[in-house]
């Protein structure tokens, strides 16, 4: 077992991707999130979340392929998306640089497969993704360093699902996640009322016209089942990370002089989040 390079020292180094990297139209060139989460996931890193599973052996030679190439395929062998699933359950305890960076690695891995229209990875698609949705907002909120490239991917993400998912299955929950998630970040981005309220109403009109017919996947516990958004999926393990990254995100608008503006983006965050008026 052990770590493919030679001392403790080499494996905790960025990793030399090479002046040509990334190759062009990988995941990584496409996604600046995701290039910036290679470019830094040493060999060592790596070798800790391969350990998350049974399988060490194939599950890093897995995850050294996906960050080595920038290409994450569209059907993800279960040696490299059952780590990365579960490394996401750590987000909220994480506070080093370096784990949230593998975070945002994993989540941006199980994203880009479950957004391909030819995914076939079960959980991976749809309703599940609120999960990962939850764990990478919480973690780029957390960082603090990587809002652009984060706004880009949630962007292409909400996209990529209301083509590939939204319309073939009629359940627009994993774009409307992907929308809230955009819309949180932008609260924390500081962006301007009218985008916040065009944003906010845009999402209050796709969620109630969307999902009026009952779902398989509708979320009927009583905490959440009245929730714009989080009543969409009964895939909730994740959702007091939404609950509160809601809050603040309402708490925010709240605390702006210009809150009179954004009625709709406030009351949805409010309704997220639980607050009663």
């Amino acid at each position: 077992m052990g770590w493919r390079i030679g001392s403790w020292l080499q494996a905790r180094r960025p990793p030399d991707l090479g002046p040509d990297w990334p190759p062009p139209h990988s995941d990584a060139a496409r996604h600046p999130l995701f290039r910036w989460a290679c470019e830094r996931m040493s060999d060592r890193m790596i070798d800790q979340m391969a350990f998350c599973d049974p399988g060490y052996e194939e599950n890093y030679a897995q995850l050294i392929r996906i960050r080595d190439s920038g290409v994450v395929p569209a059907n993800l062998d279960f040696c490299a998306s059952e780590p990365c699933s579960l490394w996401k359950w750590r987000a909220e305890d994480h506070r080093k640089t370096r784990e949230h960076t593998a975070t945002i690695f994993a989540t941006s891995i199980l994203l880009i497969a479950g957004a391909h229209p030819e995914c076939d990875g079960g959980n991976l698609v749809g309703v599940a993704m609120s999960s990962e949705l939850a764990s990478l907002l919480w973690t780029v909120i957390a960082l603090g360093t990587v809002d652009e490239e984060a706004r880009l991917f949630l962007g292409w993400l909400d996209e990529r699902m209301r083509e590939n998912f939204d319309r073939t299955n009629g359940d627009g929950s994993p774009s409307s996640f992907a929308s809230l998630a955009a819309l949180i970040l932008a609260v924390h981005r500081g962006a301007t009322p009218d985008e916040l309220e065009s944003s906010g109403a845009r999402l209050v009109q796709r969620e109630s016209r969307e999902n009026e017919p009952p779902s398989l996947f509708r979320n009927e516990d009583p905490r959440w089942r009245t929730r714009p958004v989080l009543r969409l999926t009964n895939y909730d393990q994740h959702h007091h990370l939404w609950e509160q990254m809601a809050r603040t995100a309402h708490d925010a608008l709240k605390a702006r002089t210009d809150a009179a503006q954004m009625p709709t983006t406030v009351d949805l965050l409010a309704s997220v989040a639980g607050i009663r008026s």
